[in-house]
């Protein structure tokens, strides 16, 4: 029943809700019909792809019938599979003795749970004998001690299948998919965005510091602490920065914290992002991921919003005096420095990095980057210029938020943060910031509209 349009007239294409206009004819001819996508008139959508024939896919490589070390018939045996982490309940065990004999093993989650390897006489004993218990991050496969669960008994033969993943290194960019071993012949597949949320396995040492967390917030969002602490050790995600705003929704803005009881506003910033390096948005696949580790936390009371922060782009423009003898260019971009540090969005240190995304601390206040909810003043880029070693006096800073004049003060509310548009240090008086910015030079004339060239098209050829 799907069929395209055919009593288009041709100046009509494109005109109102009308399909555009196809130039190409072999384009054209291959049209089923015409699809709209609409958002809901609060979303901000950006759509970055579109297409048919998609699926998602998962980050996953198999290993069939790999040989572990034969068993040897102690109690308690522990065999490592040769890749991880291994995704959980994959794990297919199998072993065969000298005479041929296979022997199905089932995972278990304690093996206090199983029965003991021989049967005990008169009785009747439902539990599974032969299992093992895995260790899915680390790899290890743990057996019974005879009394609860069966000893693989003296050379027989462990085979194990099992799907595993390549963690972080697994996320790979736009086209960087080529195709899969398990597609049918004649088939092609690709990835036109970028592939997200792959992560390492937590190492013990780091895991043990968390030890003391867990037991204090119980996988629960209850406190700010809780929030932090959790939101914090979202897999697959790298985040530079994370802020609980308890008692308030973004809707409320320019209100303090505390205005929406039961409201709980997570603030989250990605640690990189290649488009925007200094001020790093958080697009639909990083939120999306950071929601789906919180919302299974939080409580049924508690209604959460996670936002990535809205920027307020600045210009700024500063004069310096540099002391004798201090090189006018060094001084000048140690200045330049030292403002992008103040106003960063993020922390100038590397504890994302070497904490990791899955178990990073939470910050101090000093790491967080510039503090929500405090204003960008021009006096405080002033005391910052001057305090870099070589100035010996600064002229009064000069500061705009976007094409606006200069002013003391930009206002910082609610999920805001500053991001510096440009920024012109040079000794002597700063640059006027219509110059810094391009602004085109006013034109004197009678004031009025702004005139609009119009094409004219000519009646004759």
């Amino acid at each position: 029943s799907l069929r395209n349009w055919s009593n288009l007239d041709p100046l009509e294409a494109g005109v109102g809700e009308l399909p555009p206009a196809i130039d190409d004819t072999a384009v054209g001819e291959r049209i089923v019909t015409w699809l709209r996508v609409r958002a809901t008139g609060g979303a901000r959508v950006q759509l970055r792809w579109a297409g048919i024939n998609a699926t998602p896919i998962r980050q996953i490589e198999q290993v069939l019938a790999e040989p572990l070390a034969p068993g040897d018939g102690t109690p308690d045996q522990v065999r490592r599979l040769a890749k991880a982490p291994v995704l959980e309940g994959s794990i297919a065990l199998t072993s065969i003795d000298d005479k041929g004999e296979e022997r199905r093993w089932s995972e278990i989650d304690d093996l206090l749970a199983a029965g003991p390897e021989l049967a005990i006489p008169d009785t009747i004993d439902l539990r599974p004998t032969d299992v093992f218990l895995a260790d899915h991050e680390a790899g290890l496969l743990r057996f019974g001690d005879g009394l609860a669960g069966r000893r693989p008994p003296d050379g027989v033969r462990l085979l194990a299948s099992y799907l595993y993943t390549e963690g972080v290194e697994g996320n790979v960019g736009p086209g960087a998919i080529k195709g899969s071993p398990l597609l049918p012949a004649g088939f092609t597949a690709t990835n036109p965005i970028k592939t997200w949320s792959g992560a390492d396995s937590e190492p013990v040492e780091q895991g043990e510091k968390q030890v003391r967390r867990y037991l204090q917030h119980r996988d629960r969002l209850v406190t700010i602490g809780d929030f932090e602490t959790i939101a914090w050790r979202a897999p697959g995600i790298s985040i530079g920065r994370i802020e609980i705003l308890p008692a308030w929704h973004p809707s409320l803005s320019p209100a303090a914290p505390g205005a929406a009881p039961g409201v709980v506003t997570v603030l989250a910033i990605p640690r990189y992002d290649p488009a925007h390096p200094n001020a790093p948005r958080a697009d639909r696949g990083f939120l999306d991921a950071l929601c789906s580790h919180l919302d299974p936390r939080r409580l049924v009371t508690t209604e959460l919003v996670v936002r990535g922060p809205i920027y307020k782009g600045i210009w700024i423009s500063v004069g310096i005096e540099t002391i004798g003898g201090a090189s006018i260019a060094e001084t000048s971009e140690a200045v330049r420095q030292r403002l992008r540090e103040v106003l960063t969005p993020l922390s100038t240190a590397d504890f994302a990095d070497q904490q990791g995304p899955l178990y990073g601390p939470p910050p101090t206040p000093e790491q967080r980057g510039w503090p929500l909810r405090t204003p960008v003043q021009a006096r405080v880029l002033l005391a910052e210029a001057a305090r870099v070693q070589g100035v010996r006096s600064v002229a009064p800073v000069l500061l705009a938020e976007g094409s606006g004049n200069a002013v003391e003060t930009v206002a910082i509310e609610g999920i805001e943060l500053p991001e510096i548009l440009g920024i012109s240090v040079v000794a002597g008086d700063p640059v006027e910031l219509s110059s810094l910015r391009g602004d085109s030079s006013s034109v004197t004339g009678p004031a009025g509209p702004k005139r609009l060239p119009v094409p004219m098209v000519a009646e004759t050829c």
